[in-house]
């Protein structure tokens, strides 16, 4: 469904609502069974069209903790959401394991980020 924007206290809420009630549409959203079944599915497509490659995949929190949930074999969880925007996280596909967690980028790389903000061209 279409993402309404919310003030960030009633988006928080309802977000929780959706990990809360994982088959349940919640604020016109698709349900997080539904959204995590996608996740599994168009991941493992492509990570076996592209077996032995190193892939990127964009998307927003929700989605990327959703897959997480997958792969770690747990429950969907508000607590696997990053609750920021940014983030990355690194998976062994093959294994079904996590490499690196779901985390905001740039607090993980604050340091290299700074410095690349010193040497930029100008």
């Amino acid at each position: 469904g279409a993402m309404k924007l919310l003030p960030l206290e009633e988006y928080m809420r309802v977000v929780q609502e959706f990990y809360q009630n994982p088959q349940a549409s919640v604020h016109g959203w698709e349900s997080a069974e539904h959204a995590r079944e996608r996740m599994k599915v168009a991941v493992g497509d492509v990570m076996r069209a592209h077996a032995g490659e190193v892939v990127v995949i964009i998307g927003h929190g929700a989605t990327g903790a959703l897959l997480a949930c997958e792969v770690k074999k747990i429950p969907s969880s508000f607590e696997e959401d990053p609750k920021r925007t940014g983030c990355v996280m690194q998976i062994d596909w093959e294994q079904q394991t996590i490499i690196s967690p779901w985390e905001s980028y740039a607090e993980k790389h604050q340091e290299s980020l700074r410095e690349a903000a010193k040497i930029r061209p100008r």
